[in-house]
């Protein structure tokens, strides 16, 4: 799979969560810039159990010092680092 398709995969599998996640705000907008913490779109339960989807979806595990807050600001930058941590894995 090229990187963009991985990437793809990746921002859907995020979308599809935060769709049906409980703490998201009704109509939030999501693509690429929709802040994951930032406007209450995921609260800390809500980014642990989406980082288990992404592990459980991709088979990897998110290191403990992979939770900083540039690698989960955004839906594009957890896209990245999921997709880049499919390629190394690769």
């Amino acid at each position: 799979m090229t990187v963009k398709g991985r990437e793809l995969e990746v921002f859907s599998v995020i979308c599809d969560f935060l769709s049906a996640a409980a703490s998201a705000p009704p109509g939030l907008k999501l693509d690429h810039d929709t802040p994951l913490l930032e406007d209450g779109a995921l609260d800390s339960l809500g980014i642990l159990q989406l980082t288990a989807r992404l592990e459980e979806a991709f088979g990897f595990q998110v290191a403990d010092e992979d939770f900083t807050p540039e690698n989960f600001e955004t839906i594009g930058a957890l896209t990245r680092y999921v997709a880049a941590r499919l390629n190394v894995a690769a």
